[in-house]
């Protein structure tokens, strides 16, 4: 049983990471159009891009829980990852179809700012150390 508190580095990552998802979905969600609208441009290529950010994504989460927690940070990492993409979706839909894109950037644009401050925190605190 882990003991109280140990967790902290696996809740403080899948803050940083909620805010960074929530921010970073709006350009996410037209990565596809784009990459697909470049010259040469095409699905193999998109899966590659979206192939690395994944695995490199997935990499980050054992080295902040120790072996005997790593399903459980995996577990709380796509609780977050699930959750950030349904908030995210939702309010910059919302944001865009009731007052337009430039309302729905500036979300995204303090979101992003959120996720960096929380992230310069988070390493400043040195808690991006294994539990």
């Amino acid at each position: 049983m882990p003991e109280e508190g140990s967790m902290r580095n696996v809740y403080a990552l899948g803050a940083v990471s909620f805010f960074t998802d929530v921010s970073s979905e709006m350009v996410l969600s037209l990565l596809s159009v784009f990459i697909l609208g470049l010259p040469g441009g095409n699905r193999a290529f998109l899966g590659l891009i979206e192939g690395t950010v994944e695995t490199v994504q997935r990499a980050l989460v054992p080295g902040y829980a120790g072996p005997g927690l790593r399903g459980t940070a995996y577990g709380v990492y796509y609780l977050v990852v699930g959750s950030a993409f349904f908030v995210a979706n939702s309010v910059v839909g919302a944001l865009w179809e009731l007052y337009g894109s430039t309302v729905a950037s500036l979300y995204s644009v303090a979101s992003s700012s959120i996720a960096i401050a929380a992230m310069i925190v988070f390493l400043k605190k040195g808690t991006n150390r294994k539990i």
